[in-house]
């Protein structure tokens, strides 16, 4: 797993040599209109703790049961060369509450849009 640091503008290793249980998984797929796996990961410790971050890389013992979904929303992003970061882009952000060129956090434009599909 990882953490991105902003200030250094990149990603900080948490290594977690242990076997852990995946709590909760969840990312996007598309940036800039192209393939390209973006995810977030929580995992429990034997201890019952959880740790969370950006997945890296990871090694399946003895399963890992994925849900993939298509959300009737697209919601595609680009770079931003202000922030360095992959951002959803102004019209998505527009659509879901948000202002042309604000910073607006995704998470909460994603609540936006999924709240509207119920």
């Amino acid at each position: 797993m990882a953490w991105m640091d902003r200030e250094q503008n990149s990603y900080k290793a948490i290594p977690i040599p242990q076997q852990v249980e995946v709590l909760s998984m969840v990312g996007v797929a598309m940036f800039e209109g192209k393939p390209a796996v973006h995810t977030h990961l929580v995992v429990g410790l034997e201890d019952v703790s959880a740790k969370g971050g950006h997945l890296i890389e990871a090694h399946v013992f003895p399963t890992l049961e994925v849900i993939v979904t298509v959300d009737p929303v697209t919601m595609q992003k680009r770079f931003d060369p202000e922030t360095g970061l992959a951002l959803i882009d102004a019209p998505a952000r527009e659509k879901f509450g948000g202002r042309r060129g604000d910073r607006t956090p995704d998470l909460c434009i994603a609540n936006a849009a999924l709240s509207q599909l119920s």
